[in-house]
């Protein structure tokens, strides 16, 4: 979305690496054959940094759409694209739908190339430990490339080698939403195998526990709630990771220990997201804004609407405020340890023998750093949970539904929390075809192969 005139013309005719980011301390490379580039420790390393940088380009649009296609952002500025995300109105011709498919692929291909490659690269003191990291965090892209694109089109064509040109072999076929998932967690597994209990707070490259968080989040979407509990435990249970200042999470000098894997972006390599949200004449353009629903969500004790909603022009119209620097180098939370609690309350409460008061538990830890009303004799929190509060699933899923869309809003996941709980048709009122988008027409014209999702 900052280069929203600059987009990827092709995912699949080389090792495209874009420039940017600075996120292994390596100059990315520049769309290099992998032969050229793929043959030294320092040729992977900048491809590398390529893949984050790949993963930096599409953030962003990944994000905002997720947000308009929910119901706590709308669009109110002039893109017709953007628009048809907030209408349900995507057509296979829309041009965010497309760069979205390139930009993810490309992401893939890095990573298909590197996971192919590095591990036969002979140069002495290059180590197979360091080999298998790039390896591993290169998996874990994938798996978060994967995961998007399939979220946001259902099944897909799964390539996990090199694609260098654009011949037959290329014409692959989608495969099954459940092909997919077993793809992605393949991925996290071998490289949380590969990276065990590793990182801390606020890395800026995938981890062990980025791999172990995911995997929590990925089991959740498919309702492997025992599992997804267990991963969150996981992470939780680390002790590297902790509950700070909600404030402090975000900016580019964040002061807490929460964030498992962060993007980096900084002045030279920004993000667009404060631009979008921003009002016309305040540094933006105010492409997207919160919703009513949105802005009456918050009680009036919860710390997070002053950092989630801003008021940057003093009109007294709020706008979406997560991220806020100007110069647009906040730095993307991809994953963070409130939404493990989130998880693990949720799985706690769905799984076949509920524990409500682990449920009840997980979200006051949530809650409590939101507020300021605890009393000070040390007790609990006039609004806390309790175990007695849910007896069925539907109550569990509206807690937490509540408390993830307060909480992790502007984060990506508003639109497909809906969707994975087969909500989304009803509350925005359209047919269960239009909650997937369209193969792009492109993709439909240069591959044979593939099959368009109902309904368009």
């Amino acid at each position: 979305m900052k280069n929203l005139f600059k987009k990827v013309t092709t995912a699949l005719l080389v090792v495209f690496v874009a420039t940017s980011c600075d996120v292994t301390d390596q100059t990315p490379q520049q769309s290099l054959p992998s032969e050229t580039v793929l043959t030294t420790e320092q040729g992977a390393n900048s491809t590398l940094a390529g893949a984050y940088s790949a993963y930096q380009e599409v953030i962003e649009d990944d994000y905002v759409f997720t947000e308009l296609a929910g119901d706590y952002a709308g669009h109110s500025g002039s893109f017709p694209s953007w628009a048809s995300v907030d209408q349900y109105n995507m057509l296979p011709t829309n041009a965010e739908g497309r760069d979205m498919w390139i930009e993810y692929y490309n992401l893939i291909n890095i990573a298909n190339n590197l996971i192919a490659n590095v591990p036969d690269i002979d140069e002495e003191g290059f180590s197979d430990a360091e080999k298998n990291q790039i390896v591993a965090e290169s998996k874990i892209l994938r798996a978060l490339a994967y995961h998007s694109l399939v979220r946001f089109f259902g099944g897909l064509p799964v390539i996990t080698t090199p694609t260098t040109s654009l011949g037959e072999e290329s014409f692959v076929e989608r495969s099954s939403v459940s092909a997919v998932y077993d793809q992605i967690v393949t991925d996290l597994e071998q490289a949380e195998s590969t990276l065990g209990a590793t990182g801390s707070a606020n890395s800026r490259n995938a981890t062990g526990y980025t791999a172990k968080a995911l995997l929590a989040r990925v089991h959740l979407y498919q309702g492997n709630y025992e599992v997804a509990e267990d991963y969150a435990t996981q992470v939780i249970d680390s002790g590297e990771f902790a509950l700070g200042t909600y404030e402090g999470l975000f900016g580019n000098t964040p002061s807490t220990t929460e964030p498992i894997f962060r993007l980096e972006f900084t002045s030279e390599d920004d993000n667009s997201l404060s631009f979008f949200a921003r009002p016309n004449g305040y540094g933006g353009r105010r492409e997207y804004a919160p919703s009513g629903s949105y802005t009456s969500a918050f009680a009036s004790e919860d710390l997070r609407a002053a950092i989630n909603l801003q008021d940057f022009d003093g009109d007294g119209q709020s706008e979406l405020g997560k991220y806020f620097e100007l110069e647009g180098n906040d730095d993307v939370i991809i994953i963070r340890l409130a939404e493990m609690y989130l998880i693990r309350a949720e799985a706690q409460g769905l799984k076949d023998t509920p524990d409500y008061a682990g449920v009840a538990s997980d979200l006051n830890m949530v809650q409590r750093r939101a507020y300021e009303n605890q009393d000070p004799s040390g007790g609990p929190y006039t609004t806390d949970y309790a175990a007695t509060d849910f007896t069925s699933d539907q109550e569990v899923i509206d807690a937490v539904m509540y408390q993830r869309g307060l909480e992790l809003a502007q984060e990506g996941h508003r639109w497909f929390d809906y969707k994975r709980l087969g909500m989304a048709a009803n509350q925005f009122g359209i047919s269960q075809d239009m909650t997937l988008w369209p193969i792009p027409q492109r993709e439909m014209d240069s591959n044979p192969n593939l099959e368009q999702n109902p309904g368009y």
